[in-house]
């Protein structure tokens, strides 16, 4: 339960939660005169900072799912990790120790469960660290699909998780894999998302090619068609004015993958595992394993997520991940959890 607040402490925490992030930290609840709570925002939500003096006149409750400490320990060891300025004999060895210490931050929640949290806290994590997209294309991603763009906020976080944990280390590449993330489905975005299409993009990441066949029974063809060639259709013009990207063509080819399953059953190649990148297997996989409603955190989801993730013992799971993801995962987990690891501070890897 959150805890009682004073109007001030309120006032102070309701500002502190606009500025911290742009996406909410908490569940803010207006608390009616007759007892009635109403939800004003969830932890994950955007947070629109002009709401916050409507707040602050109402008699709130805000529950907080995240410790800005282990968040902040993050945003500093990836300011680092940008900065890379190891001016020393031993370069590489220090790169690899920041490199771990990255990797520690993430296996404590969200593999080991030494420590516990929420998965939001990767969400404002990585928001921290990479999302460059400009307020007039945040607006116009919301207004397009409020939905879409929560989901997409956790897609891109675990996308560049997962991507550091196999060996993609380039900062820039990795900041351009988050943010182009949120313009991977603009062209559905354009065609506005209704809930007949929303209905298909969740039959299709559960059961593959069924999500079209959903929309040919809907007599949905041009529906159908922009689903097949959607990515075909994203190009630099179209985002050129929200996110200025250096690695777009690269990105651009890894996503028109997201739809194909490891199995071969999705579309629009119909590829199998064999015949896809590490960073192909991810984009599938995390299409895969995030649906498109009921999309909301809890307090302890993100303790030993990735580990969950790739234990899951069903179909839907062996149709988006292949053994060498999950090997790769595991062997490096095993290092960084294992005896001979040793935490080195910041302070001591450019000492």
């Amino acid at each position: 339960m959150p805890n009682p607040l004073s109007l001030f402490d309120i006032n102070e925490e309701l500002t502190e939660c606009s500025t911290f992030s742009r996406f909410s930290q908490a569940d803010i609840v207006w608390v009616k005169r007759s007892g009635k709570k109403v939800a004003l925002i969830k932890a994950g939500d955007y947070f629109f900072a002009d709401r916050i003096e409507t707040y602050k006149k109402l008699n709130v409750e805000i529950d907080s799912y995240v410790s800005e400490e282990r968040i902040l320990e993050f945003v500093s060891l990836m300011e680092a990790y940008k900065s890379s300025e190891f001016l020393l004999a031993d370069k590489e060895k220090r790169k690899e120790e920041l490199d771990n210490n990255i990797l520690n931050w993430l296996a404590r929640v969200f593999w080991t469960g030494s420590e516990e949290g929420s998965l939001v806290e990767l969400v404002i994590a990585l928001e921290k660290v990479f999302f460059s997209i400009s307020d007039d294309g945040v607006e116009y991603l919301i207004n397009k699909s409020e939905l879409l763009f929560k989901r997409n906020s956790k897609y891109s976080s675990l996308m560049v998780c997962l991507a550091f944990i196999v060996g993609y280390r380039d900062y820039e590449f990795l900041k351009d894999l988050y943010n182009l993330t949120y313009f991977m489905d603009i062209d559905l975005l354009e065609r506005n998302l209704d809930s007949i299409i929303v209905q298909g993009l969740e039959e299709e990441r559960v059961y593959g090619k069924r999500g079209l066949k959903l929309l040919e029974s809907k007599n949905m063809k041009k529906d159908k068609e922009a689903l097949l060639t959607h990515i075909a259709l994203l190009t630099r013009e179209k985002i050129d004015s929200f996110y200025q990207s250096r690695y777009f063509d690269e990105i651009k080819n890894v996503f028109s993958f997201h739809h194909e399953k490891i199995s071969g059953d999705g579309f629009p190649k119909g590829m199998n595992g064999h015949e896809l990148s590490d960073l192909e297997v991810i984009v599938i996989f995390i299409n895969g394993i995030l649906p498109f409603k009921d999309f909301s955190y809890e307090k302890r989801d993100g303790r030993e997520y990735f580990k969950f993730i790739f234990n899951m013992d069903d179909e839907r799971k062996h149709s988006v991940v292949n053994h060498r993801l999950e090997e790769i995962v595991y062997g490096v987990f095993k290092v960084i959890v294992g005896k001979d690891f040793q935490y080195k501070s910041l302070e001591s890897l450019f000492r």
